[in-house]
């Protein structure tokens, strides 16, 4: 004696809207990666900004007694946490 049921099955027609919800489910959700896919490329700007190393190799102007170089560097960090943010918000 079988202590399992058996399920009952589906129709063929069931199977096949399903698989269709899902192709457009797919679709939609590949759209909405493009419209906010931009969004992922503002993430470089930090990057670039601080490899780009001849820019900000500089003594002058200092600010409060910090040289250029050094400030600059300090001044990216609250700015990438900000890009950090919107880049979160928008892609939310």
């Amino acid at each position: 004696m079988s202590l399992c049921r058996a399920l009952p099955r589906r129709p063929a027609a069931a199977k096949r809207d399903r698989s269709n919800l899902n192709l457009e489910q797919t679709t939609m959700k590949t759209s909405e990666e493009t419209k906010h896919s931009w969004l992922w490329l503002v993430l470089l700007i930090p990057y670039i900004a601080l490899l780009w190393l001849p820019f900000y190799n500089d003594t002058r102007p200092s600010f409060a007694g910090f040289p250029f170089f050094y400030w600059y560097q300090f001044l990216w960090v609250p700015l990438t946490s900000l890009i950090i943010y919107i880049v979160y918000r928008g892609v939310k």
